[in-house]
């Protein structure tokens, strides 16, 4: 499989340095705080500062929580593929932005989307496919995920309840959420 996953990583444009990424991570500055937008007014200080320290598992959660937010989903407690759609464009791109940066593009929602249209997903063997690929099929979700340690793409959650879900809706999510960003620009 590890051999697969790296074959899969170049193909869709993404590079994969385990030393570098955890080096890189402690040593980046923050981002600009103009380049942290919303259109919900959400400040993502919180989110940055999480995932600049490397704390993976807490910045998921909180992406859970700020998009469901974002979305106006929190009673529900989980997203379904219309929602994707009306996410804010700003939003999307900074979270991206800084699940991306930190993590030197092994985490996000960008790497997410590449190996979901690689895979020319459509179908629900797809969605399984993909959640295979990025590990959320495991019966266990990985203690303490790392850019060295968990799969291209493991973070962040499908946003659900307090933590996220390991599952793409059955394709519906991880579906929406590539063309949204292609809409957004991101």
């Amino acid at each position: 499989m590890r051999q697969i996953t790296f074959a899969i990583a170049g193909l869709i444009g993404l590079t994969v340095t385990v030393q570098s990424a955890i080096a890189q991570t402690a040593a980046k500055p923050e981002i600009a705080a103009e380049l942290l937008t919303s259109e919900r007014q959400v400040n993502y200080t919180s989110l940055q500062s999480l995932l600049r320290s490397g704390q993976w598992v807490a910045a998921n959660q909180l992406t859970s929580q700020l998009t469901l937010q974002l979305a106006n989903q929190q009673q529900r407690g989980y997203l379904v593929a219309t929602d994707i759609r009306t996410l804010p464009c700003a939003d999307l791109k900074t979270i991206d932005r800084l699940w991306t940066y930190y993590s030197d593009s092994h985490f996000g929602l960008t790497p997410q989307a590449r190996i979901w249209q690689h895979l020319g997903g459509q179908t629900y063997e797809d969605s399984r496919w993909f959640e295979s690929f990025v590990g959320w099929a495991q019966t266990d979700p990985i203690a303490d995920p790392t850019p060295a340690s968990a799969p291209l793409g493991y973070l962040p959650f499908r946003p659900a309840y307090k933590t996220g879900i390991r599952n793409s809706f059955g394709g519906g999510w991880i579906r929406e959420m590539p063309a949204r960003l292609e809409q957004c620009g991101v």
